[in-house]
């Protein structure tokens, strides 16, 4: 049907494609009362399917017709009166009634009058017969018009049209087909995606790798075991500048190319498989029925337009015939008008008197035969007119109607008359098919999308398709893909924040910027090594052996300045000379003061004293387990990134997958662990696409995966029919 209407649209529509109205109102009224009160209209909305309209055309239409052919009435009611009358002057008894010459004594006024009223009646003709002239062509034009919106219509409605764009219910369903198919299980496309996903996975693994491994040393830097050593009175001041840094680092494995495209195939696998797949899947199939419907509404109404001939057969008819009759009658009237003027004329000026045999006056004989010319002619004539008149008003009630029901289709219309079209419009199906009529056909100024009007249930919500496969779908997706067009392309791990990082990790040993909290100055088990200066710097000395040039650049607390480690402490308590100095058991660079031979109130005793508890202090920090580290563990076994290593495009020992486990350690187990992240740092970002040559392999891979990645359904543009509304 579709192909027929496009043929018919290019034929019909080359013949006459619009038709202007000085008055559309007016025109409507008039259309209104040819179609009898849109008698068809009625029946089909009386009627439950088409059987019982057929009926109901058969028992009802021929009494409607009846009643408003006034024309057709006149005619048979003309003839039986001029058969009764001719039939009655044929009587030998009533031949005295017939036109004959006779004695007649009219006054010349009054034959005049007849002749201003023969005149009257020409004049009257010629009017009548340019209005019937200039009826007949609109007739004509609204035939072809009507042929040609009524095939365009289904054209553009089937197949689309250009201005204004609308893609075509058939290629919509032809689009939805496809996709349909394309998500189908184990589908081509399904498949190729399926394997995509499957290479990209590295992708996936090492940001997952990179991000574990930042989160282990933040979670590490951030613990306040560690930043504050339960019973040390000790705090860590590189913890702090650490973690910022290392909040730095994530942001920019955040924001890189890696990330992206992780989070981007990540977001194509959550829309296109598992259930957001059977989801999408079943949405296909769900819109497609209200397209159906429609197509197939539009089919049912349209199909006397498309495959019947009848419009072209009336127009062709009018247009090779009606011109002839056309003139025929106006000059067949025009021929009876002149006879009359001619009677009239003849009577006015020749009817001369003469005498017969009785010697009386009489009158021409060309009088009374031109006048029963006039007569006789002038009753078929009327009987003709009459007759094709009533004929023609009886055409135009159901070709008027259609064109009502043209002009005037919307939702409602189609739910009244959905019995006679035979056609299910109960449900959400109904519902949206309504909607299309509305806002696509009815409403010519609205540009609706196609897909905003085709509802599907979720979850108990109606979503619109257009919100369904654009904005749940390809929208999620292609915000993923564009986040990785702008992420950064240079290598992640040359970085100034991994550079930062790396070097501070390197350059900052934490047990050097492990110093004795503020408060140790005026606690009473520590405040007396305040009274000794040469003791007094040391109530400042970090927690490592020697002492420590604190490097510039990181933010770090006393910058550029040496601090003192406890060795440094160390000789300054031996030159005091308090008793002596041993070793402690575990042994450590802390030694054990032994204070001898001082009494009190002698003020070395508590000079000692106190430096004996704060040895111990710093003893106790290098000895005990008095810190938490993390590491992974995976299949019950510890895992370490900095043991992994890369064969080929493989990478072993990257812990994917594994749990975190905490464990105690020593000071020195913990900074031996922190340091040693510049080379787990470096391995987690340089696997599969952190270094500059995977990186650049990784936005390849983009380019080349991308319009496979994104699902293509072009529905962005507003869409309507171009509606050509007929009177």
């Amino acid at each position: 049907m579709a192909e027929l209407a496009d043929d018919k649209a290019a034929t019909a529509c080359a013949i006459r494609d619009s038709l202007e109205l000085d008055d559309r109102e007016k025109a409507r009224e008039q259309l209104e009362d040819a179609a009898a009160g849109n008698i068809l209209l009625e029946l089909m909305t009386e009627a439950q399917n088409n059987a019982e309209l057929v009926d109901s055309l058969a028992a009802e239409l021929p009494g409607k017709l009846i009643a408003i052919a006034t024309p057709l009435i006149m005619f048979f009611l003309i003839f039986a009166i001029y058969i009764l009358i001719c039939c009655w002057t044929a009587c030998p008894c009533c031949k005295c009634c017939r036109c004959c010459r006779g004695k007649r004594n009219i006054p010349f006024i009054v034959k005049l009058l007849f002749l201003l009223v023969i005149g009257g009646v020409v004049l009257a003709l010629v009017i009548l017969s340019s209005l019937s002239t200039r009826g007949y062509s609109r007739a004509v034009e609204g035939f072809d018009v009507t042929n040609c919106a009524a095939a365009r219509m289904v054209n553009a409605t089937f197949q689309g049209q250009s201005n204004p764009y609308f893609l075509g219910l058939i290629p919509v369903l032809n689009i939805f087909d496809e996709l349909e198919g394309s998500l189908a299980e184990n589908s081509q496309f399904i498949n190729d995606l399926r394997g995509i996903l499957l290479d990209t996975q590295d992708i996936t693994d090492s940001v997952t790798v990179a991000t574990a491994t930042l989160d282990l040393l933040s979670a590490m830097l951030s613990d306040s075991r560690n930043t504050l050593p339960t019973g040390t009175f000790h705090e860590c001041a590189a913890c702090g500048p650490l973690a910022s840094t290392l909040s730095d680092v994530s942001s920019a494995v955040s924001a890189g190319t890696a990330a992206a495209l992780s989070a981007a195939r990540v977001e194509v696998d959550n829309q296109l498989s598992g259930s957001s797949l059977v989801s999408l899947r079943s949405s296909l199939s769900t819109a497609t029925a209200p397209l159906v419907e429609l197509k197939t509404t539009i089919k049912s109404s349209f199909t006397p337009f498309v495959e019947d001939t009848l419009m072209e057969t009336l127009s062709d008819q009018m247009n090779a015939n009606g011109t002839v009759a056309s003139v025929f009658m106006i000059g067949l009237a025009l021929a009876i008008a002149a006879c009359a003027i001619i009677a009239v004329l003849v009577w006015m000026c020749c009817d001369t008197r003469r005498s017969d045999d009785s010697g009386e006056p009489v009158s021409s004989p060309w009088t009374y035969r031109c006048a029963c010319c006039t007569w006789c002619c002038g009753c078929y004539y009327t009987m003709l007119a009459f007759f094709l008149g009533g004929i023609l008003l009886i055409l135009a009630v159901p070709l008027s109607s259609m064109c009502l029901i043209m002009e005037d289709i919307n939702s409602q219309m189609i739910t009244d008359i959905s019995g006679a079209l035979e056609i299910e419009i109960a449900g959400p199906t109904g519902d949206m098919m309504g909607s299309m009529i509305d806002q696509c056909i009815q409403n010519s100024t609205a540009n609706p999308r196609l897909l905003d009007l085709i509802t599907i249930e979720e979850n108990g919500n109606q979503v619109t398709m257009y919100n369904k496969l654009v904005v749940q779908t390809q929208a999620q997706i292609t915000t993923q893909f564009d986040q990785l067009g702008n992420a950064p392309s240079s290598s992640l791990a040359s970085s100034t924040e991994v550079t930062k990082l790396t070097q501070m990790l390197r350059d900052v040993p934490l047990d050097a910027m492990m110093f004795p909290q503020q408060s140790i100055g005026s606690n009473p088990d520590y405040q007396p090594m305040l009274g000794n200066t040469n003791l007094a710097p040391y109530i400042a000395s970090s927690a490592s052996c020697t002492s420590f040039t604190v490097p510039t650049g990181y933010s770090l607390p006393q910058e550029g300045t040496t601090t003192d480690g406890i060795v440094d402490f160390t000789v300054a308590v031996s030159l005091e000379g308090y008793g002596g100095i041993l070793d402690y058991s575990p042994t450590t660079c802390a030694k054990q003061v032994v204070c001898t031979g001082f009494t009190a109130p002698d003020p070395n005793a508590q000079f000692c004293a106190a430096a004996s508890r704060f040895m111990d202090l710093k003893q106790d920090l290098r000895s005990q387990n008095r810190f938490m580290c993390r590491r992974f563990r995976q299949s019950g076994s510890v895992c370490d990134v900095i043991n992994m290593a890369q064969s080929g495009s493989t990478w072993t020992s990257d812990c994917l997958g594994a749990t975190v486990e905490e464990y105690g350690c020593s000071l020195a187990d913990f900074v031996t662990l922190v340091q040693d992240y510049d080379q787990r740092l470096a391995n987690a970002l340089h696997s599969a696409l952190a270094g500059p040559g995977p990186e650049s392999a990784c936005r390849a891979r983009y380019e080349a995966d991308h319009p496979k990645f994104e699902m293509q359904f072009s529905t962005g543009d507003r869409h309507s029919f171009d509606r050509k509304r007929v009177l």
